[in-house]
């Protein structure tokens, strides 16, 4: 029965989450915050070693997606108080995820400052939207037969920079190579694909760890801000996931929906009938 209470709920649930999301939510900083980091560098430095998990991570997008499930649960702290078998999650706790993602953004960009390449933050956006597009026109291809399912559904998964990047170099190569199946079937250009290509094997060689670059001498104070990014990123991967949890037990299979993931590429609710990333 708690399971179908919530389902109905939930369909009056996105107006007055998208109320309570503009109350007191306050805007992400980009930047980051040097207060936030101050203030949790002592719980940050108290993880044990075996527990911190380094930061491969596309940080603006955790803090973006991060500040989305925030905002999502916090809206419906009502529904949740008011079900005798929802969840008791500390509600304060909840909201002050936000401050460590801000936290670790700001470490994030003391290891790589955003001032190195400006035109790198445009070629990456740019790779997401261009993934999203072979990525949509690739799932109806497949539906059709022309393209592999699997090969797309594998494409479908991955997550983070680099793996955009890679994916834009893949689907580019699957259009090359059905390209006699695709006359008249398909909604991208060659533009777009040849576009895709070229950036995205630019960005795997400016993205990618392993370049056959010479070792740079080890600045210590990069190498500080290195350790405590890490440590800031796992304290937003263990507070975090009690926001999805408490996402979880709202909207059940579509929690990821209004709760993604700190690295899902999720442009807005799935329409009926589409496949997610």
């Amino acid at each position: 029965m708690a399971g179908t209470t919530r389902k109905v709920e939930r369909k009056a649930a996105p107006k007055a989450s998208a109320d309570a999301a503009q109350e007191g939510a306050g805007e992400a900083s980009t930047a980051g915050s040097l207060a936030a980091v101050e203030r949790l560098r002592a719980r940050a430095e108290a993880l044990p070693a075996s527990a911190v998990l380094p930061c491969r991570a596309d940080v603006v997008l955790a803090q973006h997606n991060a500040q989305t499930g925030i905002a999502a649960v916090l809206g419906q702290k009502a529904t949740v108080l008011a079900a005798p078998d929802g969840p008791r999650p500390d509600w304060a706790a909840l909201g002050a995820t936000r401050e460590v993602a801000e936290a670790v953004v700001y470490a994030a960009l003391q290891v790589t400052p955003a001032s190195r390449d400006r035109g790198l933050r445009a070629d990456i956006a740019e790779a997401y939207k261009l993934r999203e597009v072979l990525l949509s026109d690739a799932r109806t291809l497949a539906l059709k037969g022309i393209f592999p399912a699997k090969r797309v559904a594998a494409i479908a998964v991955g997550r983070g920079t680099l793996d955009a990047a890679e994916d834009c170099v893949t689907l580019a190569a699957l259009y090359h190579t059905h390209a006699a199946a695709l006359r008249g079937k398909t909604a991208v250009s060659a533009a777009e694909v040849r576009r895709a290509a070229e950036l995205g094997a630019a960005l795997v060689a400016s993205l990618s760890p392993k370049q056959g670059r010479k070792k740079a001498p080890v600045d210590p104070a990069r190498a500080a801000w290195v350790a405590l990014r890490d440590r800031l990123w796992t304290l937003l991967v263990q507070d975090y996931r009690a926001v999805q949890r408490v996402g979880a037990w709202l909207w059940l299979g579509e929690a990821g929906e209004h709760v993604p993931g700190l690295q899902a590429r999720v442009l807005g609710p799935r329409r009926k009938g589409t496949a997610g990333t």
